[in-house]
């Protein structure tokens, strides 16, 4: 009968290096944290909308990265580095999603064109974007070109 002290003992050893990982991963980004789908994107110049909500693009925040991709090709995207203020958020030194290919081009590989970043809602290698609204469920983000919608998925 020694059997249920044994797993009692493994599932608190268990718990408490969950507890410490939790702390070892922590991160400091807030309500930002998380899956955002992009659902529409206005143009400011001009007035037009462009209604996103049936295409699967979304922003995953996570640590000190930020990825974009479009779901439907599940090996595209990009990632980012970013900064945050209480009402800014910097994306910088973009790269593709290069995945764990082999040969020569293994991993990540740096973007210096923004052409393909465009779809997105990112316009320069380190776009500037305002915090507009920022809560649990709602993200609006705005640069002089676009404002860009997101639902927390």
């Amino acid at each position: 009968m020694r059997t249920p002290i044994i797993y009692s003992m493994l599932a608190i050893v268990g718990a408490a290096l969950l507890a410490t990982s939790c702390e070892l991963e922590h991160s400091s980004n807030g309500k930002l944290d998380g899956f955002w789908h992009l659902e529409r994107v206005d143009t400011l110049q001009t007035g037009g909308v462009l209604d996103m909500s049936q295409v699967y693009y979304f922003w995953a925040v996570q640590g000190k990265l930020l990825h974009v991709r479009n779901t439907e090709d599940p090996y595209t995207g990009y990632f980012f580095r970013f900064r945050q203020t209480a009402d800014s958020l910097v994306l910088s030194q973009p790269h593709s999603n290069g995945g764990h290919q082999s040969g020569n081009d293994d991993g990540d590989i740096p973007i210096t064109d923004v052409k393909d970043l465009r779809r997105y809602g990112v316009n320069s290698l380190e776009e500037h974007f305002h915090k507009d609204q920022l809560s649990s469920s709602r993200l609006i983000l705005s640069t002089d070109k676009l404002r860009l919608y997101f639902k927390k998925f």
